[in-house]
């Protein structure tokens, strides 16, 4: 079975960003994540689903930001 949640390492590498830029995202509200005993992390299903009804560019990317 697929892990269900990905660390900061593993959502950056995914999403092809820096963690410099996820934590941006997160802060900005633009990204969903959990603390979980003191590190983030981040639902597979819900970053799937935030870039699967995305019908544009990513917000950050209309702001300057991202990759």
């Amino acid at each position: 079975m697929e892990n269900d949640w990905l660390d900061a390492d593993e959502t950056a590498a995914s999403l092809h960003i820096t963690k410099a830029t996820l934590y941006k995202l997160v802060r900005g509200g633009g990204l969903p994540a959990t603390k979980v005993a003191g590190k983030w992390r981040f639902s597979r299903e819900a970053i799937e689903a935030l870039f699967a009804t995305t019908s544009t560019a990513p917000r950050w990317r209309s702001q300057g930001e991202g990759p």
